[in-house]
């Protein structure tokens, strides 16, 4: 179990970077179905991120 922070720490960098590269073309080029799946992706993604923070600093 010690190594999954740093497993969920690496999936939230790899995303983060993936949204940075290719999140806001695709909403601005795609305003239909992709582009509501990329917006709940970014909801769970920051809520995620959050009650990540909220969890780490609560151990």
């Amino acid at each position: 179990m010690r190594f999954l922070p740093f497993v969920v720490k690496m999936a939230f960098t790899l995303a983060i970077f993936l949204l940075l590269f290719s999140g806001f073309a695709t909403l601005t080029n795609h305003p239909g179905f992709a582009g509501r799946l990329l917006i709940w992706i970014y909801f769970i993604l920051i809520f995620g991120a959050v009650f990540y923070v909220i969890f780490m600093f609560k151990k």
